[in-house]
């Protein structure tokens, strides 16, 4: 057996846990402060996407 306290098992959970919501604050708040980042329309792709498929009838 390790004989290691299990509060020494929660820390990582933890770390990860104040991590996590340390990130979602950060996150909220740049939404709030610039509103939500849309992707950009790339019509060069959009293109391409849709004239792959050739018509062959």
């Amino acid at each position: 057996m390790l004989r290691m306290p299990m509060s020494v098992v929660y820390i990582p959970v933890l770390t990860g846990m104040i991590s996590t919501v340390l990130r979602s604050l950060v996150a909220a708040w740049m939404i709030a402060k610039h509103g939500p980042i849309l992707p950009a329309a790339d019509h060069d792709a959009a293109e391409l996407r849709t004239n792959t498929v050739e018509d062959h009838s």
